[in-house]
């Protein structure tokens, strides 16, 4: 018996018909502009996969360190080698607790990894012990507060949104915020919100899969770094991503970076243990 022809249309269903566009010259010149900044977008990511196996997950479960922690803690060593400082970091945080669920946002720049950061860079043994407890052990409680919503992030983008429907020019935004009870704090009319949801410089997400895939994504602004990375029984696979256009972030540099932070973290704990 011959195996059936994939292209036969069921008798049920009408034969299949080209469509046939009716485009002004406007449209056409929209769809070339189009074409065009999207090749442009393109030639501008600047990418770099960094397959990193010198030691894997076991080698940090080892050491009793949650290997997400692990890594977002060589990121930001990473970003202080290259820049001098921490800046506003995203890592996102599905939120189960609500209905349909939501994503939140992990802020890994905090106080205690700054403190790490220096102390890594100043070779002190005793003090680069001292601080890496301190930073792991900030880490889950910066996640335990995203998961159960009480970061601060997306409090204030809704009484900005709020805000902003406050003074807009549409009588339903008008209507719906005045109808919800709500009075804002002057705070939030002025440029002083944006201070208190930076923009994202270090976008990072952990992408789990047991295939040979490369997940990745670009920067969030111009000046940033996009960085999505998979832990492995082998290893660890980093997608690194940047902008050539930019000129201040070099995607390669901050592979071969991290791959050193990486290094010299693994070299820091087995010191320690001599």
């Amino acid at each position: 018996m011959s195996p059936p022809d994939e292209n036969l249309v069921p008798s049920h269903l009408p034969a299949p018909e080209k469509l046939e566009w009716c485009l002004t010259e406007q449209s056409l010149n929209d769809i070339r502009e189009a074409m065009m900044n999207f090749d442009a977008l393109v030639e501008d990511l600047d990418l770099c996969i960094l397959w990193f196996e010198d030691y894997s997950k076991e080698f940090v479960k080892a050491c009793r360190v949650s290997p997400d922690a692990y890594i977002q803690l060589a990121l930001q060593l990473t970003y202080f080698r290259l820049h001098g400082r921490l800046v506003a970091t995203y890592e996102s945080a599905g939120i189960r607790r609500f209905a349909l669920g939501r994503v939140d946002c992990i802020r890994a720049a905090s106080p205690e990894a700054l403190a790490w950061a220096k102390a890594m860079c100043q070779g002190d043994p005793h003090s680069q012990m001292n601080q890496t407890n301190n930073a792991v052990d900030g880490s889950p409680k910066r996640v335990q507060f995203t998961i159960y919503s009480v970061t601060e992030t997306w409090h204030f983008s809704y009484a900005i949104l709020v805000s902003c429907n406050t003074h807009s020019s549409s009588t339903l935004d008008r209507n719906a915020t005045r109808s919800s009870g709500m009075r804002l704090p002057t705070l939030l009319y002025s440029n002083l919100a944006s201070a208190l949801i930076p923009e994202a410089f270090l976008a990072v997400c952990f992408v789990t899969t047991k295939n040979d895939v490369i997940a990745g994504y670009g920067p969030v602004v111009p000046d940033g770094y996009g960085c999505a990375y998979n832990v492995r029984k082998n290893g660890f696979i980093f997608s690194v991503s940047a902008f050539h256009s930019d000129g201040r972030t070099s995607a390669m540099q901050f592979a071969q970076t991290l791959e050193q932070s990486l290094r010299d973290m693994a070299a820091m704990i087995k010191n320690s243990k001599k």
